[in-house]
């Protein structure tokens, strides 16, 4: 009994706790304040960064890096400690407050920009056709959908702080670690710092239930902007080489994105997995919509939604044209033949030859032939289009009709992953550009984050290389 007595006396508890009180009302008006100034910092410089000039963003950008890299220890003993002696002297809640508000705005500017790039491309097309001013897009439109995708990392970052706050107590704030610490000494007991410990979980434990229950919403895909696809650790060897090593990825139902990269980098191997024609580790996941990639029944439901483009076209020789796209409709979702060949004559239409539609693929040119492996893909209504470098196989005066029937699919709110190497396609037509290599993705962003300021030396070394030759 005097062991524990030791360790943690009630009575010790009792006479310190109106000392831990005050220390929480300490805490709590640094963190509260804390956040609020790092959410506010966080948003504009998220929107600032989409409307600036690039020089703006670059320093954006490099604000966020900088203070993502420094410890919080560091930054408050410099800001208390360091800045008198450039004649800036900042009270103990002040150096407390603006340090945590500095990181806090860095790590809150990327939850929004993701957030905010997230939103399919046509939302800001849509509103943009409708005359809506930049602020009233982001006001109205973007944000209130982007707020629904960060919540549960916006909460977390809200959670971190309110733990960061202990720190304070390095700069002689009387917050709630270091009430416990004084009290602790004048009692020459424990007791205090573990009560300082309780009053914490009895904070921030809620706020991580809560963390919890939002992102099972999310998982569900409660929200209109639940990932479509979702690739976590993706793993693929073909032997002892490794292709693709833990892919981690999410596509939003209606995005565009362009794969790029040099040859041999795993990327067409990465969108062959998405519909299991190239099987993966065991620990690797793949679901679409909802529905986990893997041998068996649930495979044949989920080729059926995610229609492929491959780069040496793939057509049925013996079948005519139009054979072609009407095939998958009558045999896999038991469509009747007069319907199935009124649709396939609207999508040949659609991509501009139903001229051939009695013709066989072998009297096609390269380009025709894809426009028509494009229009059987989309024969089956499918959530998700692959295309597999569709433009690879072609001449080049055929390379255009087949981009400019991408083009037009892609403003038809389509999900599409496109693996390319036509890089002015990839900046004109995408919502997101992701550059592989070695089998992992180095960089992801807007065409304007890849093609105009890429961060990685990697990536900069391949668009040079291509776009200079």
């Amino acid at each position: 009994m005097n062991l524990i007595n030791t360790f943690f006396n009630v009575k010790v508890l009792l006479d310190s706790l109106p000392q831990l009180l005050w220390g929480l009302a300490v805490t709590l008006q640094i963190g509260i304040t804390s956040i609020l100034c790092g959410l506010a910092g966080g948003l504009f410089l998220a929107v600032a960064r989409l409307y600036s000039p690039p020089f703006c963003q670059f320093l954006i950008r490099t604000y966020v890096d900088v203070f993502r890299s420094i410890p919080l220890l560091v930054l408050l003993i410099v800001v208390y400690y360091a800045l008198p002696f450039v004649g800036i002297r900042l009270s103990p809640f002040l150096s407390a407050v603006t340090s945590l508000s500095l990181v806090s705005a860095a790590y809150t500017a990327e939850i929004f920009r993701a957030g905010i790039e997230a939103i399919p491309h046509g939302q800001f097309e849509a509103s943009a056709a409708l005359g809506l001013s930049n602020r009233h897009t982001m006001v109205d439109v973007i944000l209130p959908q982007a707020v629904r995708i960060v919540i549960p990392p916006l909460t977390n970052n809200c959670i971190n702080v309110l733990k960061d706050t202990a720190l304070a107590s390095v700069v002689a704030m009387p917050d709630l670690l270091k009430q416990a610490t004084q009290a602790q000494a004048l009692a020459a007991n424990p007791t205090p710092l573990i009560g300082a410990a309780i009053i914490y979980v009895m904070l921030l434990w809620p706020m991580v239930i809560v963390v919890g229950r939002l992102e099972t919403i999310f998982s569900r895909g409660e929200t209109m902007m639940a990932a479509l696809i979702s690739i976590r650790g993706l793993k693929k060897a073909f032997g002892r080489f490794m292709v693709l090593h833990g892919i981690d990825l999410d596509i939003a139902e209606g995005e565009v994105v362009c794969v790029i990269g040099p040859s041999g980098s795993g990327k067409s191997t990465l969108i062959r997995c998405i519909n299991h024609l190239e099987g993966f580790e065991k620990e690797s996941s793949v679901t679409v919509d909802g529905v986990r990639v893997e041998q068996g029944a649930a495979l044949a439901k989920v080729r059926a939604e995610v229609g492929m483009v491959f780069q040496s076209f793939n057509l049925f020789p013996h079948m005519t044209v139009l054979r072609n796209v009407m095939l998958a409709p009558m045999r896999v979702r038991g469509t009747p033949p007069a319907e199935a060949k009124r649709k396939a004559l609207d999508l040949l239409a659609r991509v501009g030859i139903s001229e051939q539609a009695d013709k066989f693929p072998s009297q096609l040119s390269g380009g025709q032939q894809q426009r028509v492996a494009i229009a059987r893909a989309l024969a089956m209504e499918p959530k998700v289009l692959l295309f597999d470098e569709p433009t690879s196989a072609l001449d080049p005066e055929m390379v255009g009709e087949v981009l400019d029937a991408m083009r037009k699919l892609a403003g038809t709110g389509v999900t599409m992953i496109v693996v390319t190497h036509e890089m002015g396609f990839a900046r004109q037509v995408a919502d997101r550009v992701i550059f592989m290599d070695g089998g992992r993705i180095v960089e992801a962003g807007t065409p304007s984050d890849i093609f105009d300021s890429p961060r990685e030396e990697r990536t900069r070394g391949f668009l040079r290389a291509v776009l200079n030759h």
